[in-house]
């Protein structure tokens, strides 16, 4: 059994198959993880493929890969292991604009890739690095 589907059994208290804001915070602090209500919020928007508000396994299991491949915890290097479906260590230009639509930003599809291309060129395949670069970008721009 992984070590994901362990703390999802742990932390899934009421066994209704799917983790809620308070047991996802729990299941992090034990991966050595910590981040603020708002920032879980963000996580568990991002990670809910099927927007029910909360984490069922593949969701978690996705979740936990994302936070087991950075050293750091900042939000930004979760988010693009969440885009990084492959997990190849790139994201293309499909898994970028999944996560940027899921997250429900201001911008158009067309808006969101000048950001990307902005920073990549036209080959949008995006390295961690680049990702916090252009996740920068769009939050200033959206300031």
């Amino acid at each position: 059994m992984s070590y994901s589907k362990i703390l999802f059994e742990k932390y899934d208290t009421n066994k209704d198959l799917k983790l809620q804001i308070d047991e996802v915070e729990k299941s992090l602090i034990d991966l050595g993880k910590s981040y603020t209500k708002q920032e879980i919020a963000i996580l568990i928007k991002a990670f809910d493929e099927n927007d029910n508000g909360a984490l069922e396994f593949e969701e978690f299991d996705q979740l936990c890969y994302a936070v087991e491949q950075i050293g750091s915890m900042q939000l930004e290097e979760v988010l693009f292991y969440r885009a990084d479906k492959d997990r190849n260590g790139t994201i293309d230009q499909d898994e970028y604009l999944d996560l940027m639509i899921k997250m429900k930003l201001q911008y158009s599809k067309e808006q969101l890739l000048k950001f990307a291309k902005g920073i990549c060129g036209d080959d949008v395949e995006i390295e961690p690095q680049q990702f916090k670069t252009i996740v920068r970008t769009i939050k200033s721009a959206t300031k």
